[in-house]
């Protein structure tokens, strides 16, 4: 990738961040959030390459700290959009009403909309105009061949760091982590492929790797579901705690198969690439994962992690 096609790709995301800004500042529909969350994304992952090759500093990149706190707002409102649907498949799943979680639910849901109208409103983008015209100087500055390194060595990183994440006991602990990483790697590489760059030897793809992501999607909506489940349950007392309780353990049950299905699929994923790159693969498959018939042996292990 060329200094030139590195600075349209940041006028290309902030285009991109713009229309979908504009797409939902009179809306607070799931799918426009979607879009915008995802433009924020792309846009980050861009901000973190461009810190981590010093191209920049962390200081210059302070007018960007607005778009982060939109991504979080919309977030906390999408969340609790998906959160209302998850309750319906469980409430169907378990036969229970779980009304009063369900009011829970769509009070915070209404505070987050709140937050989430008060603070579109306040949002500029002169400052943030001022500092891409900064960015692509300092861009200007790099050689095509030290920009076309830290890219390699951007995602290199992010390969080896998740990879060595899904070899330990405990990997769910980092799936949020190995999730945001696979987005950093997707959105650079899926540029590389319509860009001028030979940066990966032949023709190499992640392959699977937008299913991957989708699969870390769903577990991370029901992980995150299943705390607030958790927390709401812990305010409780009565004879209704012990509907929470069951309700608590098929949520963990449904997470563990989510994750024993996903990890062969991400190892596979971070493989073929470390191999591509002469680093050696070392994880035992199952080591992980004990040969069972039933998930829930492994759930009442402590905190539901595996040892």
């Amino acid at each position: 990738m060329s200094r030139k096609e590195l600075s349209f790709l940041l006028t290309v995301y902030l285009q991109e961040f713009e229309k979908e800004y504009i797409n939902t500042v009179n809306t607070d529909e799931k799918e426009a959030i979607h879009e915008l969350r995802v433009s924020i994304k792309r846009l980050r992952a861009l901000l973190n390459l461009f810190e981590e090759s010093r191209i920049c500093t962390k200081k210059e990149l302070k007018p960007f700290k607005r778009v982060k706190y939109i991504f979080g707002i919309s977030g906390n409102l999408r969340e609790y959009q998906i959160k209302t649907g998850l309750l319906e498949v469980y409430k169907e799943k378990l036969n229970q009403n779980f009304e009063n979680f369900r009011k829970s639910i769509l009070r915070q849901s209404g505070q987050a909309k709140a937050d989430y109208w008060s603070e579109m409103k306040k949002f500029s983008f002169i400052e943030i105009f001022k500092s891409v015209e900064y960015l692509k100087e300092k861009i200007a500055k790099k050689s095509n061949d030290t920009i076309n390194k830290n890219i390699k060595k951007f995602v290199d990183s992010r390969v080896e760091q998740s990879y060595n994440w899904l070899g330990k006991a405990n990997f769910r602990d980092y799936l949020h982590e190995v999730r945001k990483y696979l987005k950093h790697i997707r959105f650079t590489t899926e540029q590389l492929e319509v860009t001028s760059s030979k940066l990966f030897k032949g023709k190499f793809k992640f392959k699977n790797i937008k299913k991957a992501e989708d699969m870390l999607g769903e577990w991370h909506d029901l992980d995150l579901f299943l705390i607030d489940v958790q927390e709401y349950k812990a305010r409780k007392t009565g004879y209704t705690v012990g509907v929470y309780d069951n309700l608590i353990e098929i949520i963990k049950a449904d997470l563990l198969k989510m994750e024993i299905e996903m990890r062969p699929v991400l190892l596979e994923l971070f493989e073929a690439y470390l191999k591509l790159i002469g680093k050696k693969t070392k994880i035992n498959k199952a080591w992980v994962f004990p040969r069972i018939e039933n998930h829930e042996e492994l759930i009442k292990k402590e905190n539901g992690s595996i040892q």
